[in-house]
């Protein structure tokens, strides 16, 4: 089975890594089960390729010593093209390094394997298709202030009405977005 974010296209995944070695198996086994891959040998590489030719996902191997993944998503999520490019963190470390970036998206584990591997990013391309397919813009608007409705309680009536779409919320400097598909929550992003 190919997996495709379109009709015409397959998936892309690019793999940005110091140490290719370590990435061809998933390599082959993506590519075989119809991703197309690409691999960025150094971060600067991988951030040029990623705004040039937005992938579908981006796994960032944690020992790249060109670029720490704090600063690589930080770059990501600045530049409109990238901002919601799905990120996936390969880490050797159990939960240190994924709460020091800051990690909102995912992560795996460098020993998990190519199958585990590839089924993450298949659920992951899932959501991120369900994601763009409910951020359409939105006939009705909904504004006002958290401190009127609680976010709970807004979050309940919208379930509840079983609607669709994009809420935004901000709280300067700070911007994040609830992703909403017939009432369920599909992805949050701050």
């Amino acid at each position: 089975m190919t997996e495709r974010t379109t009709d015409t296209a397959p998936s892309r995944i690019l793999i940005v890594t110091s140490t290719g070695d370590f990435f061809k198996p998933w390599a082959i086994e993506a590519r075989t089960a119809g991703f197309d891959v690409a691999l960025a040998l150094d971060a600067g590489r991988g951030l040029t390729r990623a705004v040039l030719s937005p992938p579908d996902v981006i796994l960032f191997d944690d020992e790249n010593a060109s670029l720490p993944a704090p600063q690589f998503l930080q770059i990501l999520r600045a530049n409109p093209r990238t901002a919601a490019t799905p990120f996936v963190l390969v880490s050797s470390e159990h939960g240190s390094t994924l709460s020091q970036v800051g990690f909102r998206d995912s992560a795996l584990q460098r020993d998990c394997g190519a199958a585990v591997a590839l089924e993450h990013l298949r659920g992951i391309l899932r959501r991120a298709r369900r994601v763009q397919s409910v951020t359409s813009p939105l006939v009705e608007t909904i504004a006002g202030n958290l401190t009127q409705v609680p976010l709970p309680d807004l979050l309940q009536l919208l379930s509840s009405n079983r609607r669709s779409g994009v809420l935004t919320i901000s709280a300067s400097p700070l911007e994040g977005e609830i992703a909403l598909e017939d009432g369920q929550l599909i992805a949050a992003r701050l």
